[in-house]
């Protein structure tokens, strides 16, 4: 019984605030030691946390699953899809159409720029329940 309600508290209500915390070591990548580039940050998070949320990951992956959830050709962070799969498909369209162009995008630095409220939305429409997506909003939102 105790255990059930702390998670349904853990789940609807609150986490504790030492849950959204995070111990930042950069680690060094190589070359000028006075250069901030060649560091990389690791933020080390509590056990319990990591279960937790280890278990709202496999939730969340379980519901992208569904076939109807994501576009067809949407292979990122996709089991079984690859990258290559992308380049392959790419490649055949090149040689079946010579003369058509191709546009890069480096999103490298789009994950810090994601607006969490459209993401947010966007999961609403997808079919994730409220109160997980309250979940994340907590997970994020730290105060």
């Amino acid at each position: 019984h105790y255990i059930f309600a702390l998670i349904h508290r853990l789940w609807y209500v609150e986490l504790p605030p030492r849950w959204l915390e995070a111990e930042i070591f950069l680690l060094p990548k190589g070359g000028d030691p006075m250069d901030p580039t060649n560091y990389r940050p690791i933020a080390l998070l509590g056990s319990i946390y990591k279960i937790f949320s280890t278990h709202a990951s496999h939730y969340l992956y379980s519901h992208l699953a569904n076939p109807d959830t994501l576009h067809h050709a949407q292979f990122g962070f996709r089991q079984k899809h690859q990258t290559i799969d992308h380049v392959m498909a790419l490649a055949c369209k090149r040689s079946k159409y010579p003369d058509s162009y191709i546009l890069y995008l480096d999103l490298s630095k789009a994950f810090n720029s994601v607006v969490l409220r459209t993401l947010f939305k966007v999961l609403k429409k997808s079919g994730l329940s409220l109160d997980f997506i309250n979940f994340l909003l907590r997970l994020y939102h730290s105060p």
